[in-house]
């Protein structure tokens, strides 16, 4: 398997040095969308020659974060979205990812520490002492290349900054448990983990008004908070008052793939900041207010 995994990543490699070469040359390619049609093609016809050394989609399928990790993002982002792309036009994944939700927690971020809780039990989380009833709750959902687990600078910085403008209940939940494979990213259910979430939300409501609530969700998070919004009203009614989408997940999130994502209505505001458009993140508008800090 390392050395057919070898084999895929030099030919990856090669089509993507070849497109480049290609690319500039004068006046072939204008945009982007014609860049990287070229480098799909050439993938293509350089793949179509050794088919024999190539892995299965359930090998491919079973290729972890570790194993991807070494790899320019670029690359991650281009294999994530072929392999949902073929999977889907092939039939070569089984149906949607059930995710164990008994795996799952909400972790309060405390100044004395972390505290989990199940997301199937999230009454055990509201009625906490350690959760602050008069205050704005802040829940941040993960995504596939964070982990709560692991040194996370960005839901650290969130935090902070959080703490800085005053008191907060912060709330992690991790994804990274369910989500460790491109199999698992690519037939993953938004709709199971968000509804989760949003039911978790319509016990949340029982103890504190609507308006003190803020959904922040990273790459896969982010459409999983979408989930989350659209099962809120579903149950309620009403909205949301706001879900905050950063770098929304591009692969499997497009027209003809498998999955929903984060879209305006979700919540009463969406708010959404791209900036990684070129490479994990979806570079289309989604939300009702859309910002691209690096153009």
């Amino acid at each position: 398997m390392k050395c057919r995994t070898v084999v895929v990543v030099l030919l990856a490699t090669a089509a993507m040095v070849q497109a480049d070469f290609i690319t500039g040359m004068s006046g072939m390619y204008q945009t982007a969308k014609d860049v990287v049609k070229a480098k799909a093609r050439i993938g293509e016809r350089l793949i179509s020659n050794v088919p024999l050394l190539l892995p299965s989609f359930e090998e491919i399928g079973e290729f972890g974060k570790q194993t991807l990790l070494g790899y320019p993002l670029e690359a991650i982002a281009a294999g994530i979205h072929s392999f949902c792309s073929a999977a889907v036009a092939t039939n070569g994944t089984e149906p949607f990812f059930e995710p164990d939700l008994t795996r799952m927690n909400y972790v309060l971020m405390t100044d004395l520490g972390n505290y989990s809780y199940p997301l199937a039990q999230a009454g055990l989380l509201w009625s906490s002492p350690l959760f602050y009833k008069h205050l704005d709750t802040v829940i941040l959902v993960t995504g596939w290349l964070t982990t709560i687990e692991e040194p996370n600078e960005a839901a650290g910085a969130l935090y902070r900054a959080y703490r800085a403008r005053g008191e907060f209940n912060f709330v992690v939940i991790d994804t990274v448990s369910l989500l460790n494979t491109l199999y698992t990213w690519s037939s993953f259910s938004t709709n199971n983990l968000g509804s989760a979430l949003g039911d978790g939300l319509v016990e949340l409501v029982e103890y504190v008004p609507v308006q003190s609530i803020h959904l922040i969700g990273h790459s896969l998070g982010a459409h999983i908070s979408g989930a989350a919004g659209r099962r809120f009203q579903e149950v309620k009614g009403f909205n949301l008052p706001r879900i905050t989408g950063l770098d929304p997940a591009n692969p499997c999130f497009n027209e003809g793939e498998n999955l929903s994502g984060l879209s305006r209505g979700d919540a009463d505001l969406v708010d959404v900041i791209h900036s990684n458009v070129r490479v994990l993140g979806k570079r289309d508008p989604m939300g009702d207010i859309d910002f691209y800090p690096n153009g």
